[in-house]
């Protein structure tokens, strides 16, 4: 391997914490909201509702792989190596934008603009990150 290539499983390891980060950061903010009574128990329930059925097929997906999958070899070509560039890069922006949602509730936003807005631009954004994903984890199980 050479120095500063990328394992596959490093790769991995990196989208599933970055999936893990984001997602559990936006349910901090939504309970943390909650808990200091800046929002009720219907408002709550509908931001973790958005915040969950947005994340769900991501975290899922990634989290399988990443635990049910078996040890991988070195990523040894140009074109594995982009490839997992391009994983993160998608993945870090896709949470990036939500997270942007989410973050005003800390300081004056509205829930109900937040779940509108993450209802719409999650699963409007959903065909940058579904088939890059997809596509990783598919070729590093091969």
């Amino acid at each position: 391997m050479k120095s500063g290539t990328p394992t596959n499983r490093r790769v991995e390891g990196v989208l599933a914490a970055i999936w893990l980060i984001f997602f559990f950061a936006q349910l901090a903010i939504a309970f943390y909201i909650y808990l200091r009574d800046w929002i009720g128990s219907e408002q709550f329930g509908e931001l973790v509702k958005v915040i969950n059925s947005t994340y769900v097929t991501y975290v899922g997906a990634v989290v399988c792989f990443y635990f049910g999958s078996r040890k991988r070899t070195a990523s040894k070509t140009l074109r594995q190596a982009s490839a997992s560039m391009v994983a993160l890069v998608c993945s870090v922006a896709w949470n990036v934008v939500l997270l942007a949602f989410t973050v005003p509730l800390l300081f004056s936003g509205t829930v109900e603009s937040s779940i509108r807005d993450i209802g719409a631009i999650g699963p409007m954004l959903s065909w940058l990150v579904a088939p890059v994903i997809g596509v990783y984890f598919a070729k590093s199980t091969e």
